[in-house]
């Protein structure tokens, strides 16, 4: 499964490249589902995994701007790769595409889901949803599944009757 984990980011960022070549200069600046990306910044979050980007270095001085928060370190190096031009950006989904470079603790599966959220997030404001199907449907919404389940809010397992040792 891991070859064909790998072909199917192979194929999503293939399918991303395609649509960022159709997009207009306002489309690229359009307000993505991401709250704080335009589309030029998610798509430039998507080509700077493959790309090696960014360094440690780069990083740790995001994370030390940030007061070490991981989500807005990452999103300022996103939004500060996105200033290239967005041709270099729908090109470098495309040159980018077969590479198996990824972050230290992340997985195959990670990039996928990734690519298929950051698909939507990009899509969905435009009324251009992004499906899948066949195989890939099932093995996305399964990793939609468990990827979201760790968003969603824990039951609570200290209920009265529980505080009372029952």
């Amino acid at each position: 499964m891991h070859e064909a984990t790998w072909q199917s980011i192979e194929r999503e960022r293939l399918s991303l490249a395609d649509l960022a070549d159709e997009l207009t200069d306002e489309q690229w600046e359009t307000q993505s589902l991401c709250s704080e990306w335009r589309v030029r910044d998610v798509i430039a979050h998507l080509v700077m995994t493959p790309a090696g980007e960014p360094s440690p270095g780069q990083m740790v001085r995001a994370l030390l701007r940030t007061r070490g928060d991981l989500w807005g370190a990452g999103r300022d190096v996103a939004i500060a790769y996105a200033a290239r031009p967005t041709a270099d950006l729908a090109a470098g989904l495309r040159t980018y595409a077969a590479v198996r470079t990824k972050p230290v603790f992340v997985n195959a599966d990670n990039i996928v889901l990734d690519l298929l959220v950051h698909g939507q997030d990009i899509t969905v404001p435009r009324h251009r949803p992004r499906g899948a199907r066949g195989r890939r449907s099932r093995r996305s919404r399964a990793l939609l599944d468990d990827g979201l389940a760790v968003l969603r809010p824990a039951p609570a397992r200290w209920g009265p009757a529980d505080r009372r040792g029952r």
